[in-house]
């Protein structure tokens, strides 16, 4: 994409929205802030300058993170269930004997925990640069937001987690 306009970068996320398309979405989104980081001054390190997100800036990154994020956790969940000739009931350890399942169920919840890791590192390369304090407060909650993903596809068949492991989970 070769346009530098953050207003037509802006069109194309909204755009994306539209059309469900929340990975083209969240790219257009990361483009649109980094070149606002560029444009602003701020990856220059002997400059001090405050990134502020406005409104709708926040509103399209959070709606391309969950929109990306949500259709794969809806996938994921379709697994938490398996019907049986008795009904519906919760996925357990046995049940991932099964390679298949088990492949798709990793496979998924990989690409749940790559996003989250993506969304992770971007937060914090915006607050290194410096962030007021709402956008800020926004990148820490879309943080808490994608740990506690990774946990739950992490541990989305076992029986009982393990608070243990919830309470280290980085």
């Amino acid at each position: 994409m070769e346009t530098s306009d953050p207003a037509d970068l802006m069109l194309f996320a909204v755009v994306a929205e539209q059309l469900e398309a929340y990975e083209d979405m969240v790219k257009l989104v990361k483009i649109m802030i980094e070149k606002k980081i560029t444009f602003s001054g701020a990856i220059n390190d002997d400059e001090d300058r405050t990134i502020t997100l406005s409104s709708e800036e926040r509103n399209l990154f959070s709606v391309a993170f969950s929109g990306l994020l949500s259709k794969k956790k809806a996938s994921l969940e379709m697994y938490s269930v398996v019907d049986r000739s008795q009904g519906f009931r919760k996925v357990t350890k046995r049940d991932t004997d099964n390679p298949t399942f088990k492949g798709i169920v990793d496979s998924l919840s990989e690409e749940v925990r790559k996003h989250c890791d993506e969304f992770i590192e971007f937060g914090a390369k915006l607050n290194k640069h410096g962030c007021d304090l709402e956008t800020s407060l926004f990148l820490k909650k879309v943080e808490a937001d994608c740990r506690r993903y990774k946990i739950e596809t992490r541990l989305f068949y076992e029986d009982e987690p393990d608070i243990e492991d919830i309470n280290t989970e980085k």
